[in-house]
């Protein structure tokens, strides 16, 4: 309960501090949007990508930000992000990305005209120097840049004020970046997923430093609620990426993050319909909800769903959904993507057998 508390205290004077960079209130209304609603079980201690080691700001962040590539939630391939795609030498060491064209940063102040810029190489040439450079903010620079070539001793020496460079990264065009390794390492694409990794704007580092929530990921900070007690994350418009039928992600106009500790009380604003999923649910909570709520998944279409991601089957973790909740996963490696949930009744059950034996 302290530890909850004390997140609870620096989060507020986190974003207090910077309450005029964008609304503290909440400003949408919940009959005109989709809005999908969450909880988490701790409050989020960061938004800023480089500072962030606990889950939960690691959720948060990688839906405001985003790298060249990033993690598939079903199956934890790695995919293209702003990255439309990569080549490996022969030597495997030295990795070619080629950037999406289409890509901006959130519309915000810190830009000359309020509109978001379109992402470049430079982006990541600035945001990866960032990654390497030594401070009390960044807690990431080992298991993600550490491998490439002139990485170390930049770190080592970025206390210096040093105008050296980075050796191993090189902008070859706008929309061309070049990494190169010290050695081989086949586990360094899935490096580069983390959200420590994402593209940051040099503008809203200079304007927000720490406190910067400027990204290009699918959605963007609305606010807080008044008391703190919901997060609300809203539809960016200028997302590049496209779901199924063409439709721009994300899906979803509205998330609101609910930040609650206890499982039962979790449970129990799910019953209230004050949630929409319970991700993460332990099994020993199952059977008793199960017995509770019979009617409610036998009902025809089922009003709650249960379902166990085949990543989460030796630990059995479950998610709690209503049944309108589509294309939502989680993983052993606890990323999700709420660009791809949406909401949609299920189909009415059939009952074939019968009409085949009236």
């Amino acid at each position: 309960m302290r530890k909850v508390y004390f997140c609870l205290i620096v989060f507020a004077v986190l974003f207090n501090a910077c309450k005029e960079d964008f609304e503290t209130e909440l400003s949408y209304n919940d009959d005109e949007k989709t809005v999908l609603r969450i909880n988490e079980p701790d409050f989020c201690k960061t938004i800023f990508p480089l500072a962030t080691n606990d889950i939960v700001s690691s959720q948060i962040i990688s839906q405001i930000f985003e790298g060249l590539v990033k993690y598939e939630p079903k199956t934890l391939s790695v995919v293209p992000a702003i990255a439309e795609r990569w080549e490996i030498d022969t030597s495997g060491m030295v990795y070619t990305f080629f950037l999406r064209k289409n890509v901006y940063f959130h519309n915000d102040e810190c830009f000359d005209d309020g509109k978001g810029r379109n992402v470049t190489a430079n982006d990541f040439y600035f945001s990866f120097h960032l990654l390497c450079t030594q401070s009390e903010n960044n807690m990431n620079f080992y298991g993600t840049l550490d491998k490439i070539e002139g990485a170390k001793e930049y770190y080592e020496n970025s206390n210096e004020n040093s105008d050296n460079q980075i050796s191993g990264i090189k902008v070859i065009d706008d929309y061309t970046l070049q990494l190169t390794l010290e050695s081989p390492n086949p586990l360094f694409i899935y490096f580069l997923a983390n959200p420590a990794a994402a593209a940051l704007p040099k503008e809203g580092i200079e304007k927000y430093e720490i406190k910067n929530h400027v990204g290009s990921g699918p959605f963007y900070i609305n606010g807080f609620s008044e008391k703190l007690t919901i997060l609300s994350l809203i539809k960016n418009p200028n997302y590049y990426k496209m779901g199924k039928n063409d439709i721009q992600l994300p899906y979803i106009d509205t998330v609101n993050i609910t930040f609650v500790g206890s499982i039962q009380k979790e449970i129990n604003m799910f019953e209230a319909g004050e949630l929409d999923i319970v991700a993460g649910l332990p099994s020993k909570y199952v059977p008793e909800f199960l017995e509770k709520h019979i009617k409610e998944f036998e009902s025809n279409p089922p009003i709650y769903i249960l379902n166990q991601s085949e990543e989460d089957v030796v630990s059995e973790i479950y998610n709690l959904m209503r049944s309108n909740v589509q294309n939502f996963y989680t993983n052993r490696m606890n990323f999700i993507d709420l660009s791809l949930v949406y909401f949609e009744e299920p189909n009415q059950i059939k009952n074939t057998e019968s009409k085949n034996n009236q």
